[in-house]
């Protein structure tokens, strides 16, 4: 009895993952073009997560070439006005401050991709927070994920 439950829970298994509604890159929420002042100052963006079939998503920072200094991205919830009250260091320099919101996904640095977080639909806010050693304006990139069992939309490659 429990090898054909194991041969039936096999076959079930299989036929998942050759549906065209697996679990997948929906979508890709792109920002580009922007850039956050020097001197450990923010910038942010309000994103929408689409509603779809068990939602998740991926936050990642694009590699900027000749970039003077460094960011993280961060992402929370739409109403944090300012993630942190103190300046915002350089991974390895010293302390870093607490941030004042709740943190959904971050810190990800830049040619990095954070894991995956089931959120529900709606509207989000990835930050941008500068380094404060930072001696110019930075431009930045980035993309959300939006991973679902959506049959409704053709798979968008990784």
């Amino acid at each position: 009895m429990i090898g054909r439950a194991a041969v039936v829970a096999t076959a079930m298994m299989a036929a998942a993952c050759d549906s065209p509604c697996a679990f997948r890159i929906v979508t890709r929420l792109e920002v580009g073009g922007r850039a956050v002042a020097c001197c450990g100052a923010a910038d942010m963006q309000d994103i929408v997560v689409p509603d779809e079939p068990d939602v998740a998503i991926d936050l990642s920072q694009m590699a900027v070439p000749d970039r003077v200094g460094g960011q993280d991205l961060w992402l929370t919830g739409p109403d944090c006005g300012q993630l942190f009250d103190a300046p915002y260091t350089e991974p390895g320099t010293g302390p870093r401050p607490t941030p004042r919101c709740p943190v959904l996904l971050g810190p990800v640095a830049p040619g990095r991709i954070s894991p995956r977080v089931d959120l529900p639909p709606g509207r989000y806010r990835v930050f941008v927070q500068s380094y404060a050693t930072n001696p110019v304006p930075n431009q930045y990139q980035f993309a959300v994920g939006v991973w679902a069992t959506s049959c409704a939309r053709s798979p968008v490659g990784p």
